[in-house]
């Protein structure tokens, strides 16, 4: 069994790094 403050800290991180991902496609100009 998972503890419960692992999941959320990886769920977190997760989300930030998608945030992160985001942000840069975003802010690099190499849309067609």
């Amino acid at each position: 069994k998972h503890n419960c403050h692992v999941i959320c800290t990886c769920l977190i991180i997760k989300i930030i790094q998608h945030e992160l991902k985001m942000h840069l496609t975003h802010a690099r100009p190499m849309h067609d």
